[in-house]
Protein backbone atom coordinates (compact mmCIF):
# COMPACT_ATOMS: atom_id res chain seq x y z
CA UNK A 1 0.00 0.00 0.00
CA UNK A 2 1.27 3.49 -0.72
CA UNK A 3 2.66 4.81 2.58
CA UNK A 4 0.60 7.42 4.37
CA UNK A 5 2.33 10.65 5.44
CA UNK A 6 3.61 10.83 8.99
CA UNK A 7 0.55 12.91 9.84
CA UNK A 8 -2.37 11.29 11.62
CA UNK A 9 -5.63 10.76 9.73
CA UNK A 10 -8.49 10.23 12.19
CA UNK A 11 -11.04 10.15 9.33
CA UNK A 12 -9.33 8.60 6.30
CA UNK A 13 -11.36 7.98 3.17
CA UNK A 14 -10.38 4.64 1.54
CA UNK A 15 -11.97 5.79 -1.73
CA UNK A 16 -9.64 8.80 -1.97
CA UNK A 17 -6.32 6.94 -2.24
CA UNK A 18 -4.71 5.30 -5.27
CA UNK A 19 -4.88 2.83 -6.91
CA UNK A 20 -8.49 2.20 -5.88
CA UNK A 21 -9.20 5.80 -6.87
CA UNK A 22 -8.59 5.00 -10.52
CA UNK A 23 -11.10 2.17 -10.27
CA UNK A 24 -13.81 4.59 -9.18
CA UNK A 25 -13.16 6.80 -12.19
CA UNK A 26 -13.51 3.82 -14.54
CA UNK A 27 -16.82 2.75 -13.01
CA UNK A 28 -18.31 6.19 -12.36
CA UNK A 29 -17.82 8.36 -15.47
CA UNK A 30 -19.15 11.45 -13.69
CA UNK A 31 -16.44 11.24 -11.03
CA UNK A 32 -14.34 14.25 -10.15
CA UNK A 33 -11.34 14.55 -7.84
CA UNK A 34 -11.66 17.79 -5.92
CA UNK A 35 -8.38 18.59 -4.23
CA UNK A 36 -6.33 21.41 -2.80
CA UNK A 37 -2.83 21.96 -1.45
CA UNK A 38 -1.79 24.44 1.22
CA UNK A 39 1.36 26.53 1.29
CA UNK A 40 2.84 23.88 3.59
CA UNK A 41 2.26 21.30 0.82
CA UNK A 42 -0.41 19.46 2.80
CA UNK A 43 -3.18 18.13 0.57
CA UNK A 44 -6.89 17.43 0.86
CA UNK A 45 -8.80 15.09 -1.45
CA UNK A 46 -12.54 14.76 -1.85
CA UNK A 47 -13.86 12.35 -4.52
CA UNK A 48 -17.24 13.59 -5.76
CA UNK A 49 -19.61 13.01 -8.66
CA UNK A 50 -22.10 15.15 -10.50
CA UNK A 51 -25.49 13.84 -9.52
CA UNK A 52 -29.23 14.56 -9.35
CA UNK A 53 -31.49 13.77 -6.42
CA UNK A 54 -34.15 11.12 -6.92
CA UNK A 55 -37.13 13.30 -5.89
CA UNK A 56 -35.81 16.47 -7.57
CA UNK A 57 -34.04 15.23 -10.72
CA UNK A 58 -33.70 18.77 -12.08
CA UNK A 59 -31.47 19.76 -9.13
CA UNK A 60 -27.76 19.18 -9.74
CA UNK A 61 -25.56 18.48 -6.72
CA UNK A 62 -22.11 17.18 -5.93
CA UNK A 63 -22.41 13.75 -4.36
CA UNK A 64 -19.99 11.89 -2.15
CA UNK A 65 -19.40 9.02 -2.02
CA UNK A 66 -19.73 8.62 -5.75
CA UNK A 67 -21.26 5.15 -5.53
CA UNK A 68 -23.33 5.41 -2.32
CA UNK A 69 -24.66 1.87 -2.49
CA UNK A 70 -21.15 0.46 -2.23
CA UNK A 71 -18.82 3.11 -0.82
CA UNK A 72 -18.80 3.73 2.90
CA UNK A 73 -17.21 7.14 3.47
CA UNK A 74 -18.42 10.40 1.94
CA UNK A 75 -16.06 12.88 3.58
CA UNK A 76 -12.84 14.53 2.42
CA UNK A 77 -9.49 13.09 3.41
CA UNK A 78 -7.02 15.48 5.04
CA UNK A 79 -4.29 15.16 7.68
CA UNK A 80 -5.53 16.06 11.13
CA UNK A 81 -2.93 18.74 11.81
CA UNK A 82 -3.90 20.84 8.78
CA UNK A 83 -7.59 20.02 8.32
CA UNK A 84 -8.73 23.31 9.89
CA UNK A 85 -6.87 25.14 7.11
CA UNK A 86 -7.39 22.72 4.24
CA UNK A 87 -11.19 22.32 4.44
CA UNK A 88 -11.91 26.08 4.11
CA UNK A 89 -9.31 26.24 1.33
CA UNK A 90 -11.06 23.51 -0.63
CA UNK A 91 -14.53 25.02 -0.12
CA UNK A 92 -13.46 28.55 -1.03
CA UNK A 93 -14.97 30.05 -4.22
CA UNK A 94 -11.58 30.14 -5.95
CA UNK A 95 -11.16 26.37 -5.55
CA UNK A 96 -14.62 25.51 -6.89
CA UNK A 97 -14.35 24.77 -10.64
CA UNK A 98 -16.61 26.82 -12.86
CA UNK A 99 -19.98 25.22 -13.55
CA UNK A 100 -19.96 22.92 -10.54
CA UNK A 101 -23.06 22.85 -8.31
CA UNK A 102 -22.69 24.76 -5.04
CA UNK A 103 -24.56 22.10 -3.06
CA UNK A 104 -22.82 18.98 -1.73
CA UNK A 105 -24.63 15.88 -0.51
CA UNK A 106 -22.16 14.00 1.69
CA UNK A 107 -23.46 10.62 2.75
CA UNK A 108 -21.78 8.65 5.53
CA UNK A 109 -19.42 11.41 6.59
CA UNK A 110 -17.48 10.90 9.84
CA UNK A 111 -19.01 13.46 12.19
CA UNK A 112 -16.06 13.98 14.48
CA UNK A 113 -12.42 14.94 14.28
CA UNK A 114 -10.59 17.88 12.69
CA UNK A 115 -12.32 17.66 9.28
CA UNK A 116 -15.78 17.79 10.89
CA UNK A 117 -14.64 20.58 13.23
CA UNK A 118 -13.45 22.60 10.23
CA UNK A 119 -16.91 22.33 8.66
CA UNK A 120 -18.54 23.43 11.92
CA UNK A 121 -16.22 26.44 12.15
CA UNK A 122 -17.22 27.46 8.64
CA UNK A 123 -20.87 27.36 9.72
CA UNK A 124 -20.12 29.63 12.67
CA UNK A 125 -18.31 32.03 10.32
CA UNK A 126 -21.37 32.09 8.01
CA UNK A 127 -19.44 30.63 5.09
CA UNK A 128 -21.54 27.49 4.60
CA UNK A 129 -24.75 25.84 5.76
CA UNK A 130 -24.29 22.34 7.17
CA UNK A 131 -27.60 20.48 7.57
CA UNK A 132 -27.68 16.90 8.90
CA UNK A 133 -30.31 14.71 7.26
CA UNK A 134 -29.69 11.64 9.40
CA UNK A 135 -27.24 10.81 12.19
CA UNK A 136 -26.17 7.41 13.45
CA UNK A 137 -23.24 5.59 14.99
CA UNK A 138 -20.93 2.97 13.57
CA UNK A 139 -19.30 0.25 15.60
CA UNK A 140 -15.58 0.84 15.94
CA UNK A 141 -12.69 -1.21 17.28
CA UNK A 142 -9.91 1.01 18.57
CA UNK A 143 -6.69 -0.79 19.44
CA UNK A 144 -6.03 1.61 22.33
CA UNK A 145 -9.14 0.32 24.12
CA UNK A 146 -7.28 -2.79 25.34
CA UNK A 147 -3.75 -4.22 25.17
CA UNK A 148 -4.83 -7.41 23.40
CA UNK A 149 -7.89 -9.19 22.01
CA UNK A 150 -8.53 -11.23 25.15
CA UNK A 151 -8.53 -8.10 27.29
CA UNK A 152 -10.83 -6.40 24.79
CA UNK A 153 -13.44 -9.15 25.06
CA UNK A 154 -13.17 -9.23 28.86
CA UNK A 155 -13.63 -5.46 28.99
CA UNK A 156 -16.54 -5.07 26.60
CA UNK A 157 -18.40 -8.40 26.71
CA UNK A 158 -20.09 -9.69 29.84
CA UNK A 159 -19.08 -13.04 31.28
CA UNK A 160 -22.39 -14.54 30.09
CA UNK A 161 -21.81 -13.21 26.57
CA UNK A 162 -18.29 -14.65 26.50
CA UNK A 163 -19.59 -17.98 27.77
CA UNK A 164 -22.28 -18.08 25.10
CA UNK A 165 -19.75 -17.27 22.36
CA UNK A 166 -17.38 -19.98 23.60
CA UNK A 167 -20.29 -22.42 23.43
CA UNK A 168 -21.12 -21.42 19.86
CA UNK A 169 -17.47 -21.64 18.87
CA UNK A 170 -17.27 -25.14 20.38
CA UNK A 171 -20.40 -26.18 18.48
CA UNK A 172 -18.77 -25.09 15.22
CA UNK A 173 -15.61 -27.02 16.12
CA UNK A 174 -17.72 -30.13 16.73
CA UNK A 175 -18.88 -29.91 13.11
CA UNK A 176 -15.31 -29.58 11.91
CA UNK A 177 -12.06 -27.79 12.72
CA UNK A 178 -11.94 -24.27 11.32
CA UNK A 179 -9.36 -21.52 10.82
CA UNK A 180 -9.19 -17.93 9.65
CA UNK A 181 -7.47 -17.47 6.32
CA UNK A 182 -6.26 -14.02 5.23
CA UNK A 183 -5.80 -13.21 1.55
CA UNK A 184 -3.57 -10.33 0.48
CA UNK A 185 -2.31 -11.21 -3.00
CA UNK A 186 -4.50 -10.40 -6.04
CA UNK A 187 -4.85 -14.12 -6.78
CA UNK A 188 -5.92 -15.00 -3.23
CA UNK A 189 -8.31 -12.05 -3.15
CA UNK A 190 -9.86 -13.06 -6.49
CA UNK A 191 -10.50 -16.60 -5.19
CA UNK A 192 -11.90 -15.34 -1.88
CA UNK A 193 -14.08 -12.81 -3.69
CA UNK A 194 -15.67 -15.54 -5.79
CA UNK A 195 -16.36 -17.61 -2.66
CA UNK A 196 -17.81 -14.53 -0.91
CA UNK A 197 -20.28 -13.94 -3.75
CA UNK A 198 -21.33 -17.58 -3.69
CA UNK A 199 -22.11 -17.46 0.03
CA UNK A 200 -23.91 -14.13 -0.17
CA UNK A 201 -26.24 -15.07 -3.02
CA UNK A 202 -27.37 -18.18 -1.12
CA UNK A 203 -28.49 -16.07 1.83
CA UNK A 204 -31.17 -13.47 2.48
CA UNK A 205 -29.56 -10.94 0.14
CA UNK A 206 -29.86 -13.41 -2.72
CA UNK A 207 -33.52 -14.03 -1.86
CA UNK A 208 -34.20 -10.28 -1.77
CA UNK A 209 -32.30 -9.62 -5.01
CA UNK A 210 -29.67 -7.39 -3.37
CA UNK A 211 -26.65 -9.71 -3.47
CA UNK A 212 -23.54 -8.33 -5.11
CA UNK A 213 -23.58 -11.03 -7.79
CA UNK A 214 -27.06 -9.85 -8.85
CA UNK A 215 -25.73 -6.40 -9.77
CA UNK A 216 -23.19 -6.78 -12.61
CA UNK A 217 -22.02 -3.16 -12.39
CA UNK A 218 -21.57 -3.31 -8.62
CA UNK A 219 -19.90 -6.70 -8.86
CA UNK A 220 -17.33 -5.42 -11.34
CA UNK A 221 -16.68 -2.29 -9.28
CA UNK A 222 -16.13 -4.02 -5.92
CA UNK A 223 -13.98 -6.76 -7.48
CA UNK A 224 -11.83 -4.26 -9.38
CA UNK A 225 -11.46 -2.04 -6.30
CA UNK A 226 -10.28 -4.98 -4.20
CA UNK A 227 -7.81 -6.21 -6.82
CA UNK A 228 -6.43 -2.74 -7.60
CA UNK A 229 -6.05 -1.84 -3.92
CA UNK A 230 -4.33 -5.14 -3.18
CA UNK A 231 -1.40 -4.10 -5.36
CA UNK A 232 -0.30 -1.69 -2.62
CA UNK A 233 -1.59 -3.66 0.40
CA UNK A 234 -4.73 -1.56 0.47
CA UNK A 235 -7.14 -4.50 0.58
CA UNK A 236 -7.40 -7.99 2.02
CA UNK A 237 -9.95 -10.76 2.49
CA UNK A 238 -10.65 -12.95 5.51
CA UNK A 239 -12.37 -16.32 5.39
CA UNK A 240 -13.49 -18.65 8.15
CA UNK A 241 -12.94 -22.08 6.62
CA UNK A 242 -13.86 -25.60 7.65
CA UNK A 243 -11.64 -27.60 5.34
CA UNK A 244 -12.55 -26.48 1.82
CA UNK A 245 -15.85 -24.97 2.98
CA UNK A 246 -16.08 -21.20 3.57
CA UNK A 247 -18.57 -20.49 6.36
CA UNK A 248 -17.96 -16.76 6.77
CA UNK A 249 -16.17 -14.17 4.66
CA UNK A 250 -15.29 -10.49 4.65
CA UNK A 251 -13.88 -7.91 2.24
CA UNK A 252 -11.67 -5.21 3.74
CA UNK A 253 -10.05 -1.97 2.63
CA UNK A 254 -7.04 -0.54 4.44
CA UNK A 255 -5.66 2.99 4.71
CA UNK A 256 -2.56 3.14 6.89
CA UNK A 257 -3.53 1.69 10.26
CA UNK A 258 -7.30 1.87 9.64
CA UNK A 259 -9.26 -1.12 8.35
CA UNK A 260 -12.72 -0.73 6.84
CA UNK A 261 -15.02 -3.76 6.97
CA UNK A 262 -16.50 -3.33 3.50
CA UNK A 263 -18.63 -6.45 2.94
CA UNK A 264 -19.56 -9.52 4.96
CA UNK A 265 -21.41 -12.79 4.34
CA UNK A 266 -21.81 -16.08 6.20
CA UNK A 267 -23.29 -19.53 5.64
CA UNK A 268 -26.86 -19.18 6.89
CA UNK A 269 -27.31 -22.94 7.25
CA UNK A 270 -25.08 -22.58 10.31
CA UNK A 271 -26.92 -19.54 11.68
CA UNK A 272 -27.67 -21.12 15.06
CA UNK A 273 -23.94 -21.33 15.72
CA UNK A 274 -23.36 -17.65 14.78
CA UNK A 275 -20.47 -18.15 12.34
CA UNK A 276 -20.48 -14.42 11.61
CA UNK A 277 -19.84 -13.55 15.26
CA UNK A 278 -17.14 -16.23 15.60
CA UNK A 279 -15.59 -14.76 12.45
CA UNK A 280 -15.62 -11.27 14.01
CA UNK A 281 -13.92 -12.56 17.15
CA UNK A 282 -11.19 -14.34 15.22
CA UNK A 283 -10.72 -11.28 13.03
CA UNK A 284 -10.26 -9.17 16.16
CA UNK A 285 -7.62 -11.61 17.41
CA UNK A 286 -5.79 -11.46 14.10
CA UNK A 287 -5.89 -7.66 13.92
CA UNK A 288 -4.41 -7.31 17.39
CA UNK A 289 -1.48 -9.42 16.17
CA UNK A 290 -0.73 -6.93 13.36
CA UNK A 291 1.77 -4.24 14.35
CA UNK A 292 0.33 -1.76 11.85
CA UNK A 293 -3.27 -2.03 13.09
CA UNK A 294 -4.84 1.01 14.80
CA UNK A 295 -8.62 0.70 14.38
CA UNK A 296 -11.42 -1.07 12.54
CA UNK A 297 -14.44 0.78 11.13
CA UNK A 298 -17.37 -1.66 10.90
CA UNK A 299 -18.50 0.12 7.72
CA UNK A 300 -22.26 -0.29 8.20
CA UNK A 301 -25.02 2.21 7.45
CA UNK A 302 -27.79 3.51 9.73
CA UNK A 303 -29.94 0.40 9.20
CA UNK A 304 -27.58 -1.67 11.39
CA UNK A 305 -27.76 -1.56 15.19
CA UNK A 306 -24.13 -1.18 16.31
CA UNK A 307 -25.08 -2.89 19.57
CA UNK A 308 -25.50 -6.13 17.62
CA UNK A 309 -21.75 -6.22 16.90
CA UNK A 310 -18.94 -7.19 19.25
CA UNK A 311 -17.01 -3.93 18.77
CA UNK A 312 -18.15 -1.44 21.38
CA UNK A 313 -16.49 1.86 20.50
CA UNK A 314 -18.60 4.21 18.42
CA UNK A 315 -17.92 6.53 15.50
CA UNK A 316 -20.58 9.23 14.94
CA UNK A 317 -21.74 9.39 11.33
CA UNK A 318 -24.05 11.67 9.37
CA UNK A 319 -25.52 12.34 5.97
CA UNK A 320 -25.40 16.09 5.40
CA UNK A 321 -26.17 18.79 2.90
CA UNK A 322 -23.46 21.43 2.57
CA UNK A 323 -24.61 24.66 0.94
CA UNK A 324 -21.67 26.76 -0.23
CA UNK A 325 -24.04 29.70 -0.72
CA UNK A 326 -25.78 29.76 2.68
CA UNK A 327 -29.56 30.01 2.48
CA UNK A 328 -29.73 29.37 -1.27
CA UNK A 329 -32.89 27.99 -2.85
CA UNK A 330 -30.92 25.01 -4.20
CA UNK A 331 -29.60 24.17 -0.75
CA UNK A 332 -33.01 24.40 0.91
CA UNK A 333 -34.56 22.30 -1.87
CA UNK A 334 -31.88 19.61 -1.46
CA UNK A 335 -32.54 19.46 2.29
CA UNK A 336 -36.32 19.18 1.78
CA UNK A 337 -35.89 16.49 -0.89
CA UNK A 338 -33.55 14.34 1.19
CA UNK A 339 -35.65 14.68 4.34
CA UNK A 340 -38.75 13.57 2.44
CA UNK A 341 -36.83 10.63 0.99
CA UNK A 342 -35.67 9.68 4.47
CA UNK A 343 -39.26 9.73 5.75
CA UNK A 344 -40.39 7.55 2.83
CA UNK A 345 -37.56 5.13 3.56
CA UNK A 346 -38.55 4.91 7.23
CA UNK A 347 -42.20 4.33 6.26
CA UNK A 348 -41.21 1.59 3.80
CA UNK A 349 -39.09 -0.14 6.43
CA UNK A 350 -41.99 -0.10 8.88
CA UNK A 351 -44.24 -1.64 6.25
CA UNK A 352 -41.73 -4.42 5.61
CA UNK A 353 -41.39 -5.11 9.33
CA UNK A 354 -45.16 -5.28 9.73
CA UNK A 355 -45.45 -7.65 6.77
CA UNK A 356 -42.78 -9.90 8.23
CA UNK A 357 -44.64 -10.36 11.55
Amino acid sequence: MRPMPDDSYSAPNPHAVPPGLATSFRHQPKSRMWSGTSLERDSIFWPVAMSRLALTPWLRVLQSPRLPRYDINGGPSAPDRSALNLVPLLLSPKMMPSGWPRVIVARSIIAQGPVWSALEHMVVDGRIDLTPIVRWERALLDRSAAPDARSYFETFLSSSQRKQLRRKRKALEDIGAFALRIGTSPRDIADAFAAFCEIEIKGWKGRSGTALAQDPAGLAYVRDMMLASAVEDGAFTAELRQGDRVIASGLFLRVGGEVVFWKTAYDETLAKHSPGVVFDMMLTEWLYDQSWFERLDAGHDDSVDPGSLIWKQRRPMATVVIDLAPGSFQGRLAVASLRLRQKLRAWRNRQRQSAAK
